[in-house]
């Protein structure tokens, strides 16, 4: 049946219970701000459960975790392509990391003596903007404290959400709820896997990351010009992100597949203490950077600049 121009559209072909229209009929256009529920972006995040669930990153880390719990491993070659790449490609990670924090470590060092040297003797200037390198320390700041929050999220999780079992560890058997989200229905790790994901994948991360923040922060402060600052910054923000630039390389796209369709997990309510729903963890990496900022300010040794009777100048290159 034709519509002609002009004639009233009607929802036609759908039965009395609403069901669907029948194929080739026009349906009718809805009430401007009728018959949908309208609600903020805030209440769509909390119908989401953003504020009660913890979503695991997809890194190495995560994939070592999970990814022997997702498969069921009958043979040794199963193995190998699930749980083996994941230890190859962590040690391969911590090889990396740990040769970079060396050698961050012995060019602070190197570099605080020179400079050290250079100021007592006179001969050495500090070419730096004060704003820039407090913006590039505060950079620093804010990307190894995400790593630290985040690994802290990791532990948490894993040791009160993440289903424990008695005996062996099994399959992570996966079930859609009322509210269409996917949640683990059977399986578990044991308490031996999770002591050892505690040591060799947990406490790891969370050293990193701290051996970052003052190595790598007092590598940055003894930046002796904003080049340098520059550049030295990107190298120490590119440590914490070997991880994924493994994980990506690396690891399998089945193993990528399944991580990155790993549902988020619930967190449990009624505790004294939850750090992935606390929203004072807010102020408090503030007050850590503000005060891991203090420290190393208070600790770099700021020489005379290029004369030591003249105040500093951002403009003293276009001096005559």
């Amino acid at each position: 049946e034709q519509v002609l121009p002009g004639e009233p559209v009607h929802q036609r072909g759908a039965d009395a219970s609403g069901g669907a229209p029948r194929e080739g009929q026009p349906l009718a256009a809805k009430p401007a701000g009728g018959g949908a529920k309208r609600m903020t972006l805030l209440a769509v995040a909390g119908l989401k459960g953003s504020d009660d669930q913890f979503q695991f990153p997809e890194t190495i880390y995560s994939a070592m975790i999970f990814m022997p719990m997702v498969v069921d491993i009958q043979n040794f070659k199963e193995w190998a392509f699930t749980a083996g790449e994941c230890y190859i490609v962590l040690l391969l990670n911590y090889l990396l990391q740990g040769t970079f924090l060396q050698c961050i470590y012995y060019m602070w060092v190197w570099t605080e003596t020179s400079l050290v040297e250079d100021c007592v003797e006179g001969g050495g200037t500090f070419w730096v903007y004060p704003h820039l390198w407090l913006a590039s320390m505060s950079i620093h700041m804010c990307t190894c404290l995400r790593g630290i929050e985040e690994t802290v999220a990791m532990c948490e999780v894993l040791c009160r959400d993440i289903p424990v079992n008695e005996g062996a560890s099994t399959q992570f058997i996966f079930a859609e709820n009322s509210d269409g989200d996917m949640k683990i229905v059977e399986g578990g790790i044991s308490k031996c896997r999770r002591v050892m994901l505690l040591i060799l994948v947990i406490l790891p991360k969370l050293l990193i990351a701290a051996a970052l923040l003052v190595i790598g922060g007092g590598y940055l402060a003894f930046s002796t010009s904003n080049s340098d600052l520059l550049l030295n910054g990107l190298a120490v923000t590119f440590v914490l992100d070997v991880d994924e630039l493994l994980y990506s390389v690396l690891m399998s796209r089945r193993s990528q597949a399944m991580m990155s369709s790993l549902p988020a997990f619930d967190i449990t309510s009624g505790r004294k203490c939850h750090f992935v729903k606390e929203r004072s963890v807010f102020g408090m990496k503030l007050v850590i950077a503000a005060v891991a900022l203090a420290v190393f300010y208070a600790a770099t040794p700021f020489c005379d600049y290029w004369d030591s009777t003249d105040p500093w100048d951002p403009q003293w290159h276009r001096r005559p």
